[in-house]
C-alpha cells in the first residue's frame, strides 16, 4: 500500500486515483500532507526546486496524476481531472491508403514521419478559416510535430 498510511487515507477521501495515491505516498514524493500539496508554491516544471518540477520527477505519477493535483489545488474534484495536451488517436489505414500516404511522404521536399504527414494532411483538409498551424519542433517529452488550433477570434 503506502509508506504513509494517514496521508494515503487523506488522498482516498479527497478522490485521487490509486496510481496517484501510490505515487504521492512513495518515498520519492516531495509532499507529506494534503495541506502541503494544496499550499506549497507551484512554480514552473522547468524551474529547479519547485513543487511542479519535483512532482514531474516523481515515479509513476504521470500526466493524469499531475492533472489530478492541479485540479485539487484549484479546489476541484481530482476525479474530474483530464490531462492537458495532445489527444492521441489510432487511425486504421487499409493497404491502399497506407501506400498513398507513403507516396505523398516521398513527394515532400523534407522527410516526414507518418504521424507528421497525417497532421499536415489534416491541416490541408480543414477549412481555410480555422487558422491552423503545424510545428515540426521536437518537444522535451520526445513528441513530434504538434498541430494547434488557436481560439476563434471575435468578429467586429
Amino acid at each position: 500500500m503506502s509508506e504513509r498510511p494517514d496521508f494515503y487515507s487523506e488522498l482516498v477521501a479527497a478522490g485521487f486515483s490509486t496510481r496517484t495515491r501510490n505515487a504521492l505516498t512513495s518515498n520519492f514524493s516531495p509532499v507529506t500532507s494534503l495541506e502541503e500539496l494544496r499550499t506549497r508554491p507551484w512554480g514552473h516544471r522547468n524551474a529547479p526546486h519547485t513543487l511542479s518540477r519535483q512532482l514531474w520527477r516523481t515515479p509513476n505519477l504521470g500526466r493524469k496524476g499531475m492533472a489530478e493535483v492541479e485540479v485539487f489545488r484549484e479546489g476541484g474534484d481530482p476525479r474530474t481531472a483530464r490531462p492537458r495536451g495532445m489527444t492521441y488517436m489510432n487511425v486504421p489505414l487499409d493497404p491502399a491508403q497506407l501506400t498513398a500516404l507513403d507516396a505523398w511522404i516521398a513527394s515532400q521536399p523534407k522527410p516526414l514521419s507518418r504521424p507528421q504527414a497525417l497532421r499536415r494532411l489534416a491541416v490541408r483538409g480543414l477549412p481555410s478559416t480555422t487558422d491552423v498551424t503545424v510545428s515540426d519542433e521536437q518537444h522535451s517529452w520526445g513528441g513530434e510535430a504538434v498541430m494547434t488550433v488557436p481560439k476563434p477570434r471575435k468578429l467586429k
